[in-house]
């Protein structure tokens, strides 16, 4: 995600949960929360850049102070802000911060409608039995896809292939000791020049 998320909202709330970090506990709870970010990278973390509001959790002055890296050490220092996330997450249910509503068009959508079977007539699932009485010939020759399409594919191949050019046709009745080339003058007709063939003399 390339833009931080921000949100004033979420950092007030903060301010009225207790402190979730409970890492002092002489000192802890003496003074108002205030939102604590995450140090992680994957949470937004960067060089003289704060994580998402959405990754920070409520903690009192002291227990701010000692939620660093250097005094928790790395693994430390994760577990305390996962068990400090978990226990926002639970104030906020509790205190009812968190609340479902449901959609203004909750029960009003129209449920989806099976299609129409071109066997039967009626409207079902593929996998569902047909509706009414046992279908007629008519109607199952009417819902098998027609093979006109393909008859005409193989019908205008076939004509194609059968297609004798006039040329090749004229070039069929040569002689067997002369040959037929086919030349285009520069003014643009086609002409066939026959050549004999000098047989050896004995």
């Amino acid at each position: 995600m390339g833009v931080t998320y921000r949100n004033r909202a979420l950092l007030d709330l903060c301010h009225e949960a207790p402190c979730c970090l409970q890492l002092a506990p002489t000192f802890c709870g003496n003074n108002a929360s205030s939102a604590c970010h995450s140090d992680m990278i994957r949470h937004g973390r960067a060089v003289g850049h704060k994580s998402h509001d959405c990754f920070a959790v409520p903690g009192c002055p002291a227990c701010h102070i000692a939620f660093t890296r250097e005094n928790l050490g790395k693994e430390g220092y994760h577990a305390a802000w996962t068990e400090a996330m978990e226990r926002y997450i639970l104030w906020l249910w509790v205190a009812e911060k968190i609340q479902i509503t449901a959609r203004p068009n909750a029960g009003k959508e129209k449920p989806m409608e099976a299609p129409l079977c071109r066997i039967c007539g009626q409207r079902h699932w593929a996998r569902e039995p047909h509706i009414g009485l046992n279908p007629t010939k008519e109607q199952i020759a009417r819902a098998t896809p027609s093979p006109t399409a393909a008859k005409i594919v193989e019908t205008t191949r076939r004509a194609l292939a059968a297609t004798v050019c006039p040329d090749s046709a004229t070039a069929g009745t040569t002689q067997p000791g002369s040959t037929s080339a086919k030349r285009r003058n520069p003014a643009g007709t086609t002409r066939t020049a026959t050549t004999k063939r000098k047989g050896k003399k004995k």
